[in-house]
């Protein structure tokens, strides 16, 4: 993990709520820091996403409460949560994402309303930085500067 954190321009760390991953997400957290001390004084974290979220259940909403008071002003927390279907699942089994197989589904809504919240938030860290994001024809983004 070191050499990717070396490399990498930043970190975007998907989350599910559960009490494992939340425990893990300190240690991961601490790594990432620590590679910023000594390798890579320019890694930034995008971000935590939650995945595989029933948004109904205490727990997740318990432990999005949790994280986001934890590492609030030093990690964003995003506000877009991708839920825990079954074309999910379906979609990996053929070998496709969510967004080919079933476009209209819960979490192909769920995954464009983080992308376009994603690409929000780069736009505006690129404006402040005097940074220039290019929309690639193939719609990838590139962070230039």
């Amino acid at each position: 993990m070191t050499n990717a954190l070396t490399a990498a321009d930043s970190v975007l760390i998907p989350l599910c709520p559960e009490f494992y991953s939340t425990e893990g997400l300190g240690d991961l957290i601490r790594s990432v820091l620590k590679n910023k001390r000594r390798l890579n004084p320019d890694i930034t974290f995008e971000g935590i996403v939650f995945s595989r979220c029933n948004l109904r259940t205490n727990l997740y909403r318990s432990t999005r409460t949790n994280v986001e008071k934890a590492y609030y002003g030093a990690v964003r927390v995003f506000q877009s949560a991708i839920p825990d279907t079954v074309k999910v699942g379906d979609a990996i089994s053929r070998g496709l994402t969510v967004m080919e197989y079933a476009p209209d589904s819960k979490a192909s809504a769920a995954y464009r309303a983080f992308a376009k919240e994603l690409m929000e938030h780069d736009t505006q860290t690129a404006a402040t930085e005097g940074s220039t994001i290019h929309i690639l024809p193939d719609r990838r983004t590139r962070r230039v500067g």
